[in-house]
C-alpha cells in the first residue's frame, strides 16, 4: 500500500503529522493550563472579595459594641453613686407619673411641655409597668439615669445606625432613647424577660461579656434589628443590662448591593442558618418580637452542603449546582462579633469566561499555525523529493539505455544507433549526500525554530495567564536559556535610579555593573561581542574592561523596551572559547519583544496587588481610627463627660472618707 504513495505525499503527511500533533498537544497545554490558572486565580480573587467585606462588617459591629460598653460604664457610675440630694430626686421625678393605664413614664409631659417647645425627641423616657412599684431606690436611678441623655444622644447622632439606646434593669424598668411613649407597651409589658435583657444575664452570658441577640421583628414597629447587650455588675449581682438596637436594612442594603459579576450576589446568614440578606428571600410577616426563621438548607436543598459548611467552619469554597443545571462557586468568610457568615456567589462560566476567551484565541492560532505548517511541509516535501523523483528518472532512463542497446546487439541489421545515454549529471551518490546534509540542516533549522517557537509559546502563555513576577521571570529566563546557549543568563530589572540583577541561570549574584548595564541599555539596542578583538568591542564604553576583568570571551546583550520605555536588560556570557553569532542575536531579539510584554504585564500585576493591599490596609487602618477617633473625641472630650468623671471622682473621695471615719 505504501508503495503506491507517492513520496511527496509521504513526506507532506509525515511533515504534517509531527507538526499537527505538536501543535495540538501544545494548544491543549495551554488550554488546560491556562483554565485552571484564570480559574484559580478568580476565585481567590472573590475569596478575598467575601473576606474584605466580612471584615468590614465585623469592624462595624465593634464599633457598636464599643459604644454600648461606655454607655454601660457610665450607667454604672450613675446608679451607684449617691450624689444625688433628695431635692433633686424630688425636682426630677416630677415629669414622671402613671397614666390611666398605671404606667410609669414622661407621657404626658413629654406631649404638654417638652415637644411644643422643642418639636424633638431628643430625650429619654422611662418606663415601669403597673405591677412594678415605684420604690425609693427605683426613684433614685430612674433621676440619676437621667444624666444619659447627652452620651445617649452623642451616639445616636453619630454613623453607627444605633436606632435605640436603652437600659433594663432586673426590676423592669427602662430608660429608652430617643423618646418613645410608655403606653405603646403596654400595661403588663416586662422587658427584663425580653431576649435583649435574657441574652446577657448570669444564665446566658456568665463570661459577662459583649452580645449580640438573633435578628428579630422590633416590639415598637421599627422593622427587622438586632441588639448588642452588655450587662452591667455590682460585684456579683446584676444591675442592669445596656442595649443598643441596630436595624438590619442598613446591612441588607449593603450586603445586597455587592456587585458580583453579571449574575452573582451576596447573602447573609446568622448563626444558626437563617436568612438576614438574601436577594430571594426577605424576611416579611414576622410577628412583633419573634426571631427570624427562615433557614436557606430548607428553601434551596442543594444549598445544604454549603450552609452545613459556613456554620461548622466559617470559611471555605464550594461549587453547587442550582435546579436548572447551572453551576455557581460560592465562598464564605465569618463575621466574628456575631457569629454570622458572608458569603458570596457567583455562576461558575462567568468566573471561568476569560479563560474561555483565550482558548478560543488559542484554536484560532493553533489552525493557523497548521495552515502555515502544511503550507511550509508542501514546500519542504518538494524540496526533498525532487532530488528523488530526478534520479529515479534518471535510473529508468539507464534502464532504458541498458535496454536498447541489448537490441540493438540481437538485431545488428537493423542499423539502428542507440543514442548515448549521458549520466554525467546523474551524480547520484552526491545528490544523496547533498539530500542528507539538506535533511540535516532543515533539521537543524526546525529544532531552532522550535526552540524559539516554544520559547515565544512560553512567554505567549505567561503573558495570557498573568503569571506572578517571579514566576514570569523564572519563564522568561528558560525561555533565554533554551534559545540561545550561554555559560551565564541574567536578567536585570529597572528599578529607581539603576538595574538590579532579579534572576540568573547560577549562583552568580553580582553580574554586571549597573553603569555598565545603563550604558547598554541607554541604546535601547541589542549588543553582541563576539571576542576581545571584535569591532564593535569599543562600541560601548566599559565593555572591553569588563570582559577582561571577568575573563568573557563573548557577551550578547538585549535591552528589555516597553513603550519606548526601558525596563530591563537581558544579559549573556560564555567564559569558554565559544562566540556569540548573529543567529543568537536574531533569535534572542525575537524573545525581548514579548519578554518585554511578559515582564511588565506582570510587574503591573504585583503593583496592582500590592497597591490594592496597601490601600486596603490603609482603609482599613483609616476606617478604625477615624471611626474610634470620633466616636472617642465626641464623647470624652465633651464637656458634660469631664465633669462626671470630675463628680465620680468625687464620690470615690467621699467615700473613701466615711469608710475612714467609720473605722474606729
Amino acid at each position: 500500500m505504501m508503495q503506491r504513495i507517492s513520496t511527496f505525499w509521504l513526506m507532506v503527511f509525515g511533515l504534517m503529522l509531527t507538526s499537527a500533533i505538536t501543535l495540538g498537544l501544545m494548544s491543549a497545554s495551554a488550554i488546560q493550563t491556562t483554565g485552571r490558572t484564570v480559574e484559580t486565580e478568580q476565585i481567590s480573587q472573590l475569596r478575598f472579595r467575601a473576606e474584605a467585606h466580612a471584615s468590614a462588617i465585623n469592624e462595624r459591629l465593634h464599633a457598636l459594641e464599643n459604644a454600648t460598653q461606655l454607655l454601660a460604664s457610665q450607667a454604672k457610675l450613675l446608679m451607684l453613686s449617691d450624689e444625688l440630694s433628695a431635692e433633686e430626686i424630688r425636682l426630677r421625678l416630677e415629669k414622671y407619673q402613671r397614666d390611666d393605664q398605671n404606667i410609669y413614664g414622661s407621657d404626658r409631659w413629654y406631649q404638654e411641655v417638652y415637644k411644643p417647645r422643642y418639636g424633638d425627641n431628643h430625650v429619654s423616657n422611662a418606663y415601669l409597668n403597673k405591677n412594678t412599684p415605684l420604690t425609693p431606690q427605683l426613684e433614685r436611678t430612674i433621676a440619676a439615669t437621667e444624666e444619659l441623655d447627652p452620651l445617649f444622644r452623642s451616639i445616636h447622632e453619630s454613623n453607627l445606625h444605633s436606632q435605640w439606646l436603652y437600659l433594663t434593669l432586673p426590676s423592669g424598668m427602662m430608660r429608652l432613647y430617643p423618646w418613645t411613649e410608655s403606653a405603646f407597651y403596654g400595661a403588663d409589658w416586662q422587658p427584663q424577660t425580653i431576649s435583649f435583657f435574657t441574652v446577657a444575664d448570669q444564665t446566658n452570658n456568665p463570661d459577662r461579656k459583649s452580645v449580640w441577640t438573633a435578628p428579630y421583628n422590633d416590639y415598637a414597629r421599627a422593622g427587622l434589628m438586632f441588639t448588642n447587650s452588655y450587662p452591667i455588675y455590682d460585684g456579683d449581682t446584676l444591675i442592669g443590662v445596656m442595649s443598643n438596637d441596630v436595624l438590619i436594612k442598613s446591612l441588607q442594603e449593603e450586603v445586597l448591593g455587592f456587585k458580583v459579576g453579571d449574575k452573582g450576589f451576596g447573602f447573609l446568614l446568622d448563626k444558626d442558618g437563617n436568612v438576614i440578606a438574601h436577594r430571594k428571600y426577605v424576611p416579611e410577616n414576622i410577628p412583633l418580637g419573634s426571631e427570624v426563621n427562615i433557614k436557606l438548607a430548607e428553601h434551596e436543598p442543594y444549598m445544604a452542603d454549603v450552609v452545613t459548611d459556613m456554620l461548622e467552619n466559617g470559611e471555605g469554597t464550594k461549587t453547587v449546582t442550582d435546579t436548572v443545571g447551572e453551576q455557581w462557586v460560592v465562598v464564605y468568610a465569618p463575621v466574628p462579633a456575631t457569629n454570622w457568615h458572608l458569603a458570596l456567589m457567583q455562576p461558575r462560566n462567568e468566573i471561568i469566561q476569560p479563560a474561555t476567551d483565550i482558548a478560543d484565541q488559542v484554536k484560532y492560532w493553533t489552525v493557523v499555525l497548521v495552515l502555515l505548517a502544511l503550507a511550509v511541509s508542501i514546500i519542504i516535501a518538494r524540496w526533498i523529493s525532487q532530488p528523488v523523483t530526478w534520479l529515479s528518472k534518471k535510473a529508468r532512463m539507464i534502464s532504458s539505455s541498458v535496454d536498447a542497446m541489448d537490441a540493438s546487439i540481437d538485431d545488428e541489421r537493423s542499423g539502428t544507433v542507440t543514442a548515448d545515454i549521458d549520466t554525467s549529471r546523474v551524480r547520484g551518490t552526491r545528490e544523496i549526500y547533498n539530500l542528507s546534509l539538506a535533511f540535516d540542516e532543515m533539521v537543524a533549522a526546525l529544532h531552532k525554530r522550535i526552540n524559539e517557537l516554544g520559547s515565544i509559546y512560553v512567554l505567549g502563555q505567561t503573558i495570557a495567564a498573568a503569571m506572578e513576577y517571579e514566576k514570569t521571570l523564572d519563564t522568561v529566563l528558560s525561555a533565554v536559556e533554551r534559545t540561545v546557549r550561554s555559560d551565564f543568563t541574567g536578567i536585570y530589572i529597572a528599578q529607581g535610579n539603576g538595574l538590579h540583577l532579579e534572576v540568573s541561570s547560577t549562583s552568580k549574584t553580582d553580574g554586571v555593573t549597573e553603569i555598565l548595564a545603563g550604558q547598554i541599555l541607554e541604546h535601547k539596542h541589542s549588543l553582541l561581542v563576539e571576542g576581545l578583538q571584535s569591532e564593535n568591542v569599543d562600541a560601548v564604553p566599559d565593555v572591553k574592561a569588563y570582559m577582561t576583568e571577568r575573563d568573557v570571551f563573548s557577551l550578547l546583550a538585549m535591552p528589555l523596551v516597553m513603550d519606548e520605555k526601558p525596563m530591563g536588560l537581558v544579559f549573556l556570557e560564555n567564559h569558554r572559547r565559544e562566540a556569540f553569532t548573529g543567529d543568537d542575536q536574531r533569535r534572542l531579539n525575537r524573545l525581548a519583544a514579548l519578554a518585554s510584554i511578559a515582564l511588565n504585564n506582570a510587574i503591573q500585576v504585583r503593583r496592582r496587588e500590592q497597591e490594592l493591599k496597601r490601600q486596603i490596609r490603609e482603609l482599613k487602618i483609616e476606617i478604625d481610627q477615624k471611626k474610634k477617633q470620633k466616636d472617642v473625641s465626641q464623647i470624652v472630650e465633651s464637656d458634660y463627660f469631664q465633669t462626671l468623671q470630675k463628680r465620680a471622682s468625687e464620690i470615690r473621695v467621699r467615700s473613701l472618707s466615711r469608710k475612714g471615719k467609720s473605722k474606729p
